[in-house]
């Protein structure tokens, strides 16, 4: 039974009717939504803010440089390609390249000390597969040092001048490219030339030298014109030379190496 205050009669307390209790607990129910709603809706009206803000400050940034490809060893050795990079072993290669530019398989260089790495010395040893670039080269050039099988050699320098090489110029004509060559002293020559008058005409050339000459007879051959007369000739030959065993110059011994 529900009185005129809208409570049911029951003992020992009064609840609210139904009818009146459901519409109240709706109102505050919609009013919490709305409540809610507004929050949710201020908080996204701050996140689209906030979104705007961060997707601006994205967009001041700059973009990243474009990580640059690694070039290949042709490029690298070409340099022309101004966003590549290179490798350590690209750059091996590019620096054995320059070497070699600088100084080639095959160059003889002196040295004032021991034999330099990448160098080896010029002592006439068999060049194998173990320096494969300077095998290759001295096979390309006829090994004209000789050969161990089918392995060139290397030249020989040790105590020796090197000469270049006639090439058909005619200075040194007939040597082989690569040969060897012994000690020589050019040829001395001297001549008692022309006796004329006796006293006067007498005449040296080459390393003989006239001193002094008297005489009172001309020779024909064997025979003497005036046999009661004498022929005197003084010559010299300067030899106050330091000599030895062998004909050389003045030198300094360095160490005679080949690059490999």
């Amino acid at each position: 039974m529900v009185d005129k205050r809208g409570l049911v009669a029951s003992y020992p307390f009064a609840v609210p009717a139904p009818e009146q209790y459901q519409p109240r607990n709706e109102e505050r129910f919609r009013a919490q939504m709305a409540q809610a709603n507004a929050e949710i809706n201020d908080r996204l009206a701050n996140l689209e803010t906030d979104v705007d803000a961060v997707e601006q400050g994205l967009a001041a940034i700059p973009p990243p440089p474009t990580v640059p490809a690694f070039a290949t060893d042709p490029e690298a050795l070409d340099g022309t390609s101004p966003d590549t990079i290179i490798s350590p072993a690209t750059l091996k290669v590019v620096l054995d390249t320059l070497a070699e530019l600088v100084v080639p398989t095959g160059a003889i260089m002196y040295f004032a000390g021991n034999d330099p790495p990448g160098w080896l010395n010029c002592d006439g040893a068999v060049v194998t597969t173990a320096n494969a670039a300077l095998r290759d080269y001295l096979l390309a050039a006829g090994s004209p040092y000789g050969v161990d099988g089918a392995d060139p050699k290397l030249p020989d320098l040790r105590g020796e001048f090197v000469r270049g090489a006639d090439l058909g110029r005619g200075v040194d004509p007939g040597r082989a490219f690569g040969s060897l060559q012994l000690d020589q002293i050019q040829r001395l020559v001297g001549d008692f030339i022309s006796v004329q008058t006796i006293g006067t005409g007498l005449r040296t050339s080459g390393i003989l030298r006239q001193l002094a000459s008297t005489a009172s007879a001309i020779w024909q051959g064997a025979t003497s014109v005036n046999r009661n007369t004498t022929l005197q000739l003084d010559t010299q030959f300067d030899a106050s030379v330091r000599s030895g065993a062998e004909t050389r110059p003045r030198n300094v011994s360095l160490r005679a190496c080949i690059k490999t």
